[in-house]
């Protein structure tokens, strides 16, 4: 059986991790759990759980877990790990498209600005086994 070259190995591995999303922070990672618990589940808890809750899901979308979140509703994923110029909440946050959530009112800017730097730094969710770009309905969160 041949070996394969140490240059060749490297060079597949390089190609790999190139592909792997570099914006998505593991769901450990204590800053990240910390941002999250303190800035992030507020908002969601306060601001979104009344329509977008386990018991009601206006538009398909539930709030309350990571894989909802990346799975979306009716319009399609509203995150975007990484991407928050891509995320679906992020536009409708912002109140610059339809839907503006949350309804009755604009979140602060820096609940705004909070939710950006959020999904900017891979929107982790502690005890989820769902931080990264794949959305996937079977991981049953």
């Amino acid at each position: 059986m041949a070996s394969t070259p140490l240059p060749l190995l490297c060079a597949a591995v390089l190609v790999a991790l190139a592909g792997a999303p570099r914006d998505v922070v593991a769901a450990t990672d204590p800053a990240s759990n910390d941002f999250f618990e303190s800035k992030i589940r507020p908002i969601f808890a306060e601001k979104c759980q009344s329509c977008h809750g386990t018991e009601k899901q206006e538009g398909g979308l539930q709030v309350m877990a990571q894989p909802q979140l990346l799975q979306g509703g009716d319009s399609g994923p509203a995150l975007v790990p990484g991407k928050p110029a891509e995320s679906l909440l992020i536009h409708a946050v912002e109140y610059l498209d339809e839907p503006k959530m949350p309804p009755a009112g604009k979140l602060s800017d820096r609940e705004i600005s909070d939710l950006k730097q959020w999904v900017q730094m891979g929107a982790p969710w502690p005890g989820s086994a769902a931080t990264d770009s794949a959305p996937t309905a079977a991981r049953g969160e």
